[in-house]
């Protein structure tokens, strides 16, 4: 523990072998525990977790405010899942847009152009063909 620090994973399956009751934050699907919000919603949540699997704990309705910045980012990864299966590089680009920490367009297309310049080794090489456009 002196090394590496406390371990996420390690924590949890100790919770679930040693049936502990313990709750943690998980990245999982809502579930209707934010009931203001679509059941298959990717989001945060303080979750029962067991042998049995992740149950998020009822939350109730989020805010309004915040509710709206937590859309926007679903939005983000809806369109970027979109693009990676479409191989949409206007796709992408729209994702990038829909980001709330992406100040501009011109940031957005230096971002993707970095992004794919550093990962040219691990995408598909259809991604390249068109991308002159943005740049």
């Amino acid at each position: 523990m002196s090394t590496f620090g406390p371990d996420h994973a390690t924590d949890i399956i100790e919770n679930m072998v040693g049936n502990l009751g313990k709750k943690f934050f998980i990245n999982t699907l809502n579930q209707g525990a934010v009931t203001n919000m679509n059941a298959d919603s990717f989001l945060e949540l303080l979750c029962d977790v067991g042998m049995d699997g992740v149950k998020p704990v009822h939350v109730g309705e989020m805010p309004r405010g915040i509710r709206g910045m937590q859309e926007l980012v679903l939005d983000t990864h809806e369109l970027t899942v979109e693009a990676v299966l479409e191989q949409s590089y206007e796709k992408l680009r729209r994702a990038m847009l829909t980001d709330p920490l992406v100040n501009s367009i011109s940031d957005a297309d230096k971002i993707i152009h970095e992004l794919l310049e550093l990962e040219r080794n691990m995408i598909p090489d259809d991604w390249y063909k068109d991308r002159l456009q943005y740049s």
